[in-house]
């Protein structure tokens, strides 16, 4: 029993201590240090967000969700030195899309990850429950993708007010590499599959990505689920912007963390009794190459 009052005790100290904790507003020297330590503060969150994915892949439902509170009280105390900052001279724009986008990491956290963690930690999961996970990660990317362009073009605002440019800095999103123009009206239910995959592949998820290959690709080369590999990039993002209709053939652009690299992959997709899968193009023996093609470092 004293052991436990102990623990408890600790546990009281914690929590006094840390709502003890105090932010003094940070001073800073040039517009670059002021970009930089907005821009040190969002990569914080998203190392938080990436050990949140890997608890996904890897762990178990608790493990998730623990990992998950640990990335909301990371983006609540970048939120606090946010709100400890004043404008740099009369700035105020890139502070404050840089508040609206960590306050959009919060939401997604409180809202879209615990409906996902709580669909894909079911004992069973269904077409239907594969569909809804699908379902969430487009709806994350279509809504990030209008807070990433706000605080994009507020940085870039700033960098032009005060006379630098972003490659002499931090820069939110890494490189110079511009993605492509998507084509329109590509086929939803095959176009999916291939979305699916590559969230799985960010995910590091090998059995998630083993059940999107095609059923006869298995039985033509005998594969045992147990012992083959899916070969896969540690991807951070990808976009997949072209389709040929004739060979079933969907082309992507995926890249690592801050676009430091960006390969060009083609998925050949075929449908098998009413669901589509991907067809990989070779098996070794031990892994399966799940693309048809690799061109590497297009960016360079």
């Amino acid at each position: 029993m004293k052991q436990v009052q102990l623990i408890i005790a600790s546990l009281l100290l914690s929590v006094v201590m840390l709502s003890f904790k105090s932010y003094s507003q940070p001073t800073f020297s040039t517009a670059i240090e002021y970009n930089d330590y907005i821009i040190d503060l969002q990569n914080k969150i998203v190392a938080g967000i990436q050990d949140f994915v890997t608890e996904v892949s890897e762990g178990d439902k608790t493990s998730a969700m623990n990992s998950l509170n640990d990335m909301i009280a990371i983006i609540d105390n970048c939120l606090k030195e946010l709100n400890t900052m004043g404008p740099w001279e009369s700035n105020t724009a890139f502070r404050d899309a840089a508040v609206e986008l960590f306050k959009f990491y919060k939401s997604v956290g409180q809202n879209e990850y615990v409906e996902f963690v709580d669909i894909k930690f079911k004992p069973e999961l269904t077409d239907d429950d594969y569909a809804k996970l699908q379902a969430i990660v487009d709806r994350i990317s279509e809504k990030e993708k209008i807070y990433d362009e706000k605080f994009a073009t507020a940085q870039q605002n700033f960098a032009d007010e005060f006379g630098f440019t972003i490659e002499g800095s931090k820069q939110s999103g890494g490189s110079k590499y511009t993605e492509p123009s998507v084509q329109k009206n590509m086929p939803e239910k095959s176009l999916s599959v291939v979305k699916m995959f590559l969230d799985y592949m960010i995910a590091g998820n090998q059995e998630m990505m083993k059940d999107l290959i095609s059923p006869d690709f298995k039985k033509a080369n005998k594969l045992d689920k147990a012992t083959y590999r899916v070969n896969n990039y540690g991807l951070t993002g990808f976009v997949i912007f072209a389709y040929n209709d004739a060979k079933k053939q969907f082309t992507c652009h995926i890249w690592g963390s801050e676009k430091s690299w960006v390969h060009e992959l083609v998925f050949t997709v075929a449908e098998v009794k009413g669901k589509w899968y991907i067809v990989p193009s070779s098996f070794d023996g031990e892994w399966v190459d799940p693309w048809t093609s690799v061109n590497a470092y297009v960016n360079e």
